[in-house]
Parts: C-alpha cells; sequence; structure tokens
C-alpha cells in the first residue's frame, strides 16, 4: 500500500522551482480531457442520430437472412407469409421492433407468359426481407432490404440500405454471375 502511495505522490510531487513534473502535467493533462469530453461528447453524439435504431434494422435483415439459410439448409425452401412476432414461427427467431416494420416478400418473377413464369418459378430459389423505419416523431432513418439466394449449391446474401430516408424499393436485389446487387437507389452493406 506505501507504494502505491509513493508512486502516486511521485506524480503530484511539485518543485519550488520547477512547477509540476513531466509526468504529473501529463496525467492532469488526461484526466482534464476526460472530464471535457464527458461533459461535451454526450450533446454532440445525440446530434448525429439515433445510430442504435440505424443498427436495429440492420441486424434485423442480418438475422432474416441467416434464418433463412438456415430454413432452407433442412427443408430446402424458405420461409414466407411468417409472423415474426410469434415465438413459434418456423424460422425460429422473434422480431419485435419499435423502430422497423419488418417484412419477409416473397420473390416477384417478372416473365413474358404463364408457361415462362412457371420455368422461372422453378429455379428461383430466393426470398426478399424488408425492413420500413416507422417510427412517428423520430428523426427518419434509412429503409433495409435482404436478399438470400440458393444457386447450384450455393448461398448468397444481400443487406441493402436506402440512400434516402424512407425510400420504398422499386425492385428487389438480384443475383447476376453469382454476385448479388442492390436496386437503383440502394447501397449494398458489408
Amino acid at each position: 500500500m506505501n507504494t502505491k502511495v509513493n508512486f502516486l505522490q511521485h506524480f503530484f510531487k511539485q518543485n519550488a522551482n520547477q512547477g509540476f513534473t513531466t509526468a504529473g502535467f501529463l496525467l492532469r493533462i488526461f484526466l482534464y480531457t476526460g472530464v471535457v469530453s464527458t461533459l461535451f461528447l454526450p450533446p454532440y453524439n445525440s446530434k448525429q442520430g439515433n445510430c442504435n435504431n440505424y443498427r436495429e434494422g440492420k441486424n434485423i435483415i442480418g438475422t432474416l437472412n441467416r434464418a433463412q439459410q438456415a430454413y432452407h439448409f433442412e427443408k430446402m425452401s424458405f420461409a414466407d407469409r411468417v409472423d415474426l412476432a410469434q415465438p413459434t414461427n418456423p424460422l425460429g427467431v422473434v422480431i419485435v421492433s419499435n423502430y422497423y416494420n419488418v417484412r419477409i416478400l416473397s420473390p416477384m418473377i417478372p416473365a413474358q407468359n404463364l408457361n415462362e413464369s412457371e420455368e422461372l418459378a422453378k429455379d428461383a430459389d430466393r426470398v426478399f426481407m424488408f425492413a420500413q423505419f416507422d417510427a412517428p416523431g423520430e428523426k427518419e432513418l434509412p429503409n433495409f432490404i435482404g436478399g438470400m439466394f440458393y444457386s447450384e449449391g450455393q448461398y448468397s446474401s444481400i443487406i441493402c440500405q436506402s440512400d434516402l430516408p424512407a425510400t420504398l424499393p422499386t425492385s428487389m436485389p438480384t443475383l447476376t454471375l453469382e454476385e448479388a446487387k442492390c436496386p437503383e437507389g440502394w447501397t449494398i452493406l458489408n
């Protein structure tokens, strides 16, 4: 115990001719910087928007992408029309959010005629998830689209963020040449 006291006294020792020791001076600067940053950084962070709400939307889509992959691995099909608030849903994840409405969307397949539509549906092993920001009174945040694709034994997933807040998608992510791409006006997230 005496060693600790001596050590601290060394930092705070003042010489009549020199002022503070270098170590004591640096320690004081470090402590003052900590106090000032605790007082002034919280208001600065609140001006940046609510990052936790933003992360929530991104995490929801990431969770659903992984859950869909696990479900597909077991059942060889993706789950759609799932009530994500129910603990007994087939994906095994419960999604309840105060900031995002979350939906699983069945793929929409453009086709020239009915026969072509049926042929495309056989190869259409994909599912999309959409998280739409919905918190009245809060700063608007981006929406998110997730996509999970299965092609030739390989899974590909994507998370897209809207470039502008509260933007609805005009199309869904696509998988071309084994690379997933976001629709126009949306940015891919890693």
